[in-house]
């Protein structure tokens, strides 16, 4: 089954863990990042700040996963005991976004879009790519059949996905910005931290 759902207002936090024994959860940090940075730049970033926080959890690194995404102002980095994906996206309303999701979205994807309102696109999105990268897939053609509207569905009938597994994907807004997370777990297993340029141990 995939489960989808929306995240109200969570907590984030800046004290980041020492040290993590990560068991059943998922550990989700935010790098706010000048906009003038190029996405070259930010994957850099983003690799030079996972080696500074795997360290941090006691599990031997070949049994974490890890996601990245990137937008124009943030870098997000996921971390989890199981296969995780994560995805942002800055809202841009001036962004057509028609021609894409005629390409990528099912028809009741299609007729849930709001002309005047951008939320939804990117709500879709986001979940679609998180979903795709826990299970370590790119886009592929089948990804009308991923469903991403709230509530519980069964499993498209993809050689991506195993049939045994439940995936929970959870979105929130951020300034601006669309994430969405896919996991093995439930919202309560999810915690949120705000990094900054001064960690580097």
């Amino acid at each position: 089954m995939i489960h989808n759902s929306d995240l109200g207002e969570v907590n984030i936090s800046i004290m980041l863990p020492k040290s993590r024994v990560l068991s059943a959860a998922v550990d989700i940090y935010f790098l706010p990042q000048p906009s003038f940075v190029n996405r070259a730049k930010k994957k850099t970033i983003a690799k030079y700040f996972l080696e500074k926080l795997l360290p941090r959890y006691s599990l031997p690194q070949g049994l974490l996963y890890t996601s990245k995404s990137y937008s124009q102002e943030f870098i997000v980095i996921a971390i989890s005991d199981q296969s995780v994906g994560v995805d942002i996206e800055k809202v841009n309303t001036h962004f057509k976004s028609f021609q894409l999701a005629e390409a990528c979205f099912s028809v009741v994807e299609l007729q849930s879009l709001e002309p005047s309102n951008e939320t939804m696109f990117y709500r879709i999105w986001t979940r679609k790519e998180a979903i795709l990268k826990s299970v370590g897939s790119g886009i592929i053609e089948e990804i009308k059949l991923i469903p991403t509207l709230n509530g519980s569905h069964e499993l498209p009938a993809l050689s991506v996905f195993n049939e045994n597994k439940d995936y929970y994907v959870y979105t929130l807004p951020v300034a601006n910005h669309h994430i969405s997370i896919c996991s093995a777990y439930s919202s309560e297993s999810l915690n949120f931290y705000k990094i900054s340029s001064e960690v580097t141990s």
